[in-house]
């Protein structure tokens, strides 16, 4: 995970050993809080969370890049539509 600015990228340097998983409670700037979960070295579902507004754009592999506007204490699920 790489936090700069507005933009969180996700799985920049994934272990190529690493084609399946996840990983939660990863803290970005702002106060972001983070899911992830993957399957073949893929995005499939981010969720964000943040204690404040905020704003902020997501990418990574097979996630092209969305923009998120996060409310208050509520959860905001990312599903990747990619099939393959």
């Amino acid at each position: 995970m790489q936090s700069h600015e507005q933009e969180i990228r996700l799985l920049p340097a994934l272990p190529p050993s690493w084609v399946t998983g996840n990983i939660t409670g990863i803290r970005c700037r702002g106060g972001i809080t983070v899911d992830v979960a993957w399957a073949n070295a893929r995005v499939t579902r981010v969720t964000v969370r943040s204690a404040s507004r905020t704003a902020t754009t997501l990418s990574g592999p097979g996630l092209p890049a969305v923009r998120c506007d996060i409310s208050p204490n509520r959860a905001m699920i990312i599903e990747s539509k990619e099939t393959s």
